[in-house]
């Protein structure tokens, strides 16, 4: 294009390199909004399994008292 016309040719050129800048942003635009997606979804089941071993460290506690008066009660009889 540059040997018929300078100013085509850069036109050319810049079209090309839209185009191109296009087609990776219809490539990753996708991957973009799953990795939003993904780390939302990672965020919520953080907060789930947070939940769940402060569950999980109450029942602990709960059942080392249990444990704690059944043994008393044991070594009372």
């Amino acid at each position: 294009m540059n040997t018929k016309s300078q100013a085509a040719g850069g036109l050319f050129k810049w079209a090309m390199s839209t185009d191109r800048c296009y087609d990776i942003f219809r490539e990753v635009e996708p991957k973009r909004k799953m990795l939003e997606s993904l780390v939302l979804q990672n965020n919520q089941a953080m907060a789930e399994l947070e939940a769940t071993e402060k569950a999980l460290a109450e029942l602990n506690a709960s059942l080392a008292i249990l444990n704690a008066d059944k043994t008393e009660k044991m070594n009372n009889l």
